[in-house]
């Protein structure tokens, strides 16, 4: 048959079958809850001019020094923004301004104040004989019940010699709402050209805010500088003022994509002896550090079950969470894992817990982990073993033990590293120096045949033996990657479907047509991806008993994993050759 003749061009149309399919790319969000320090740090700069109040800018202040009278509890802390001297508290004030929402915690408003300081000097008069030599000059600080401020103005210079001196007009504090003043302290310099030290030092206290002389001052001269005035705030200061805070945001979920910002939020990884600071900043550093692009990190208020289910309550809404860890060694709060994941299953959001006993707290043996393993039971959990892991502060190169629920998080990490299909069996993981328990292998066998994800040291590599889940037994819900495929497609068809069909309006007849095409099309990504073998027997219908559903029916097949090669020989005994068999 002659081919019609083309005629040279272009030539536009449209097709009126659309190809609908996945463009959806794989969730490789993980989720971390556990307990931090339970703050954040912020520092403003301020100008403080009289006591009229700066407002700061984040909410829900912590003020520890504002209700201990202890000076070296020192938060909120200030210091002047040209030299960086620390400044006393007995000069400045944080205080409450306002609460929004009473019934809200964290929402409240803040400010801080500049305490009032002497801005006028006492008067100096020669007084009666014996006493001190020289040339002096006076001022005076306030003392309040958080403080005391800096001194006021100096005196005129009064000249004596073997004489005492008095003081008249001595100022008082005024009033300032919150300040209660208990005293007031007065400081004396010696010019340094009768051979003093230029300095001004105590030399007598005042136990009110109502008397104004002092007769016969004649304290001996002092060259200590334990008694040297400290460095106030004259009004108009420029401050630098550090404070911990827990607005009404810290214990939701937020999502992090540097460490940086998580140990910003959360708290340093390590404390001053090595040790860990914060469960939650350590548990997000393995995590980036095994591949995690992405964390969303929720804290706990405290370590109680009840305050991390509360936590976890928080992820209910977070669509693309592939995988849970609770950075908690207590069984219950796995419970709870346990327990969100089948529930966020019900609601269409597929994902994995992942959790770890704590066997530094005391020994946790094979037989209990097993127990544990078969408690949970489910292919939406994986439980690590063993209890214990060795890790090396690379700064202080410090050996420490850590409980399995830190090793949870390294290989949630891995996981979303990785593509659902790719197994865990075999990977490395990153950071940990090596399981705190040694054990045969016939007892990891049993071990991962239990439902236990073992890591075991080889050769000097801590990697994962098996990537098994707590429903061992049927490599269906067994290996964790056909898991995670399995949740990666249902996923995948729930929001293809959303976005490509619900809502539409067609006719009754072509709905069925137009979904099955959509999930055709996904299942063929799937494949392409490796995610999948194959598929078939694709069916659609509108429901009879409602026009507006349609249900559609597939069967797939799992992408397993090679777990296992045997190898069987013979003997060829004709002509002694040795033939090999693989199956």
């Amino acid at each position: 048959m002659a081919r019609a003749y083309a005629n040279p061009g272009v030539s536009v149309r449209e097709d009126v079958n659309p190809s609908l399919v996945s463009s959806i790319g794989t969730v490789s969000t993980i989720a971390l809850v556990g307990t931090a320090r339970g703050y954040e740090l912020a520092t403003e700069r301020a100008t403080l001019s009289g006591t009229t109040a700066f407002s700061l800018r984040n909410s829900g202040l912590i003020l520890t020094q504002e209700t201990n009278s202890d000076p070296t509890i020192r938060s909120p802390l200030v210091k002047l923004a040209t030299t960086g001297e620390v400044i006393g508290p007995g000069n400045y004030i944080f205080r409450q301004a306002s609460d929004p929402d009473p019934s809200v915690t964290g929402d409240e408003n803040y400010t801080v104040e500049r305490i009032s300081q002497p801005t006028t000097a006492p008067t100096a008069a020669v007084g009666a004989a014996t006493g001190p030599t020289g040339t002096y000059t006076y001022a005076v600080s306030f003392v309040n019940t958080r403080g005391e401020t800096g001194i006021g103005s100096e005196s005129t210079p009064v000249t004596v010699t073997n004489q005492k001196i008095d003081l008249s007009n001595i100022p008082t504090a005024p009033a300032q709402t919150g300040i209660t003043w208990s005293a007031r302290k007065i400081y004396r310099k010696k010019s340094v050209a009768n051979g003093g030290d230029g300095l001004f030092h105590l030399v007598s206290t005042i136990n009110d805010n109502v008397t104004t002389t002092l007769t016969g001052e004649n304290a001996a001269d002092s060259t200590s500088t334990s008694n040297n005035p400290i460095t106030g705030l004259t009004s108009g200061a420029i401050v630098l003022a550090t404070y911990q805070f827990t607005d009404e945001n810290y214990y939701s979920s937020e999502l992090f994509t540097d460490l940086s910002d998580v140990i910003t939020k959360f708290g340093d990884v390590f404390a001053a002896d090595g040790s860990i600071s914060s469960q939650l900043s350590f548990a997000a550093r393995l995590a980036f550090g095994n591949g995690a692009s992405e964390i969303i990190a929720v804290v706990a208020a405290s370590s109680s079950s009840s305050d991390f289910s509360a936590a976890i309550d928080k992820l209910k809404n977070e669509e693309d969470v592939s995988v849970v860890v609770a950075v908690s060694g207590d069984p219950t709060i796995h419970g709870l894992v346990a327990a969100h994941v089948v529930y966020a299953a019900g609601q269409g959001f597929y994902r994995i817990g992942i959790v770890g006993r704590d066997g530094t707290v005391g020994t946790i043996d094979a037989p209990t982990l097993r127990s544990a393993a078969a408690g949970l039971g489910t292919e939406a959990m994986a439980l690590v073993s063993p209890a214990a892991f060795g890790y090396v502060n690379q700064v202080s190169g410090q050996e420490y033990s850590i409980g399995g629920q830190y090793v949870a998080a390294a290989i949630a990490g891995m996981l979303a590293a990785r593509d659902p299909q790719i197994p865990l069996t075999r990977k490395p993981i990153g950071a940990i120096s090596s399981p705190w328990e040694s054990r045969s292998e016939s007892e990891k066998q049993l071990d991962s045949s239990s439902g236990l994800l073992v890591v075991e040291d080889k050769g000097g590599v801590v990697r994962v033996r098996h990537g098994v889940t707590t429903a061992p037994g049927n490599p269906n819900t067994q290996e964790i990657s056909v898991v995670r495929s399995k949740y990666e497609m249902a996923r995948r068809l729930r929001e293809t479907l959303d976005r490509s069909v619900i809502g539409i309006v067609a006719p009754l007849d072509q709905t069925p047509l137009i979904v099955q095409t959509v999930v055709t099309g996904v299942l063929d990504q799937l494949v392409v991806e490796q995610m999948i073998s194959g598929y078939g027997a694709v069916s659609a219908r509108t429901l009879p008993s409602d026009p507006t559903t349609v249900e559609v029916r597939f069967d797939y097949t799992p992408a397993y994993p090679v777990n296992r090669v045997e190898v069987v020989f013979k003997i060829n005994t004709q002509d002694g050759t040795v033939g090999l068999e693989e199956g």
